[in-house]
């Protein structure tokens, strides 16, 4: 095989071609390649707030808060595949003791899939924040809350929030 011969002008005109092509490259190169910019990138938060409903009882709105950080959409459920969020709340009965808290041993209060109302789907788009809301009426007390998410790979994100429920003002 033979090279071809280049001349000086040939060569010093490639020279900036290569440059600039290497300068304006390297971004969507190291973004895909070695950031992992074009990946999904799933948060999941809590949030709560009571409505005072009697003096035994609130109702307690919690805020379940998937949030898509990545440049690609996320699918959580549709046609067939199996993705879910899944919120559980369960009652502290003694935080008084001086132990690590096992949320496993707590009494569960209630348990829903969030995703079950969604029958078309549920997509999580790119740079996207939502808010799925649920409410329970439940006695004053402490209550742990957990969101597991689910993906169709079998993958999980998971978030734990402890609040108390109470007459008392928020200080």
């Amino acid at each position: 095989m033979k090279l071809p011969k280049l001349t000086i002008k040939e060569i010093l005109l490639s020279v900036p071609i290569i440059g600039a092509a290497a300068f304006y490259g390297w971004g969507p190169f190291s973004d895909y390649f070695l950031t992992g910019n074009y990946d999904e990138n799933v948060m999941l938060a809590i949030e709560t707030e009571t409505i005072k409903l009697d003096d035994e009882q609130q109702l307690l709105t919690i805020h379940l808060k998937p949030a898509n950080r990545g440049n690609v959409p996320v699918e959580l459920r549709k046609e067939g595949k199996k993705g879910s969020l899944v919120l559980e709340v369960r009652k502290v009965e003694n935080p008084e003791n001086l132990k690590w808290i096992n949320p496993d041993q707590l009494e569960l209060v209630n348990k829903i899939d969030v995703l079950e109302k969604y029958k078309d789907g549920y997509l999580i788009e790119p740079n996207a924040y939502y808010d799925e809301i649920e409410a329970i009426k439940i006695p004053n007390g402490i209550y742990w809350i957990k969101a597991i998410l689910t993906f169709k790979d079998g993958d999980i994100i998971d978030q734990s929030y402890v609040t108390k429920v109470s007459n008392e003002p928020n200080q």
